[in-house]
């Protein structure tokens, strides 16, 4: 590289360090905005909770990719809000002593 730089003229010299800086300015600028990214999945919602603990709940992140200042935050605590159905089983003894199955 320096013996470009001996060789080009001084112009050409500080032209090409500025298209480098360049270069590395939209690369670092990726990087940072790609670390900002929180990817909320399918059937899940987000939230936001801060280093000092607090906690955005008027703000809830829908299902999707979430870009912004997200270094600001600590994490993105995700829950999931599908609709599950569980089915449970009692078996219960009346006072007649006859048992009774409950399903539910």
């Amino acid at each position: 590289m320096f013996s470009k730089l001996k060789n080009n003229k001084k112009g050409d010299a500080s032209e090409m360090i500025c298209k480098k800086a360049n270069k590395l300015f939209f690369l670092c600028l990726i990087l940072s905005i790609n670390s900002s990214c929180i990817n909320v999945e399918k059937g899940h919602r987000g939230v936001i909770v801060y280093s000092n603990g607090k906690t955005e709940m008027n703000y809830i992140l829908p299902e999707g990719k979430k870009t912004g200042l997200r270094w600001l935050s600590d994490e993105c605590v995700l829950y999931d809000v599908r609709e599950k159905t569980h089915e449970k089983k009692f078996r219960y003894n009346d006072s007649e002593k006859h048992e009774l199955d409950v399903e539910l």
